[in-house]
């Protein structure tokens, strides 16, 4: 699996493509690559899931940012 590599075609900054793809890879490989209690399918999807999740966090730190 790339991740990095899959990340950049998804239109993710270098910089962040290498920092999610560790963590990403961290995270799942911690768990035996399971989603819940099921074994990874299609880690594609989970990327794209995980980017989906990331883009949230990015959206709720700038509004709360100017407060």
């Amino acid at each position: 699996m790339d991740i990095y590599k899959y990340l950049l075609t998804r239109n993710i900054d270098q910089s962040t493509a290498r920092v999610e793809s560790e963590k990403f890879t961290d995270y799942y490989s911690s768990n035996g690559w399971k989603v819940g209690k099921n074994p990874m399918k299609d880690w594609k999807a989970s990327v794209r899931n995980w980017t989906k999740n990331l883009g949230q966090q990015f959206g709720q730190q700038q509004q709360q940012a100017p407060q």
